[in-house]
């Protein structure tokens, strides 16, 4: 559902979930981008918190689940933060495209899962 994503690694499972560390490699053109994941909350069908880190990103997902009948409806919230300015600054004119990048990844998922 990703469609850069180019492997991912485990470095560390905690039971419960939280506290997981994840490596994965994502490929944009030529390069390879690494970036540690961690779940930092997990509850059963309802959410999931993680955050994904690079050298000049820091990124934290939060994902709520809600069951509608037969359908769950997912709400996303996400913070970019970076420690350099200039990438800072860059984040307010990249919105927009972070939002239709995180949608298709939803939707791409969608429908893994539903041929699952």
């Amino acid at each position: 559902w990703q469609p850069n994503l180019q492997s991912i690694k485990v470095l560390d499972i905690k039971e419960g979930v939280v506290g997981s560390l994840y490596e994965l490699n994502m490929v944009k053109t030529t390069d390879t981008i690494r970036f540690i994941e961690k779940t930092i909350a997990y509850i059963l069908n309802k959410k999931l918190i993680f955050t994904l880190h690079s050298d000049q990103l820091f990124k934290t997902d939060d994902y709520e689940f809600q069951e509608l009948g037969s359908t769950t409806v997912i709400t996303k919230n996400v913070v970019y933060k970076s420690e350099d300015y200039l990438m800072q600054c860059l984040f307010p004119y990249l919105k927009n495209k972070f939002i239709t990048l995180d949608k298709n990844y939803l939707d791409n998922f969608k429908s893994y899962i539903e041929k699952q």
